[in-house]
């Protein structure tokens, strides 16, 4: 089976928590990327999306936020996962909503 990191986690940690595994990274993959949330382009739309990002950004510094996700990794993806958190949720500017997008 091909899945995320933090999927393999979950799915041992729910119903095989007493059997091995291997994990075998694949080297082309990126450990993490960006995702996008969309919305209709109406006034509606604008104001789910304005919602989204006033959360996400009081939110991704917190550990609260953290630890949401962290919960589902597990040894070298939680030390990778780590290792890129800040670089790529609290430190890229592509983060922080513009003016226009409001």
């Amino acid at each position: 089976m091909i899945v995320f990191p933090f999927v393999a986690s979950y799915l041992q940690q729910q119903y095989l928590p007493n059997k091995k595994h291997e994990r075998i990274t694949i080297k082309e993959a990126k450990p993490y990327d960006l995702v996008y949330v969309s919305c209709a382009n109406s006034l509606w739309g604008k104001q789910v999306i304005n919602a989204v990002n006033a959360i996400l950004i009081e939110q991704r510094p917190t550990q609260r936020y953290r630890n949401a996700f962290e919960y589902w990794l597990n040894g070298t993806s939680l030390k990778k996962y780590r290792t890129i958190y800040n670089q790529l949720l609290l430190q890229n500017d592509r983060l922080t909503p513009s003016a226009t997008q409001r």
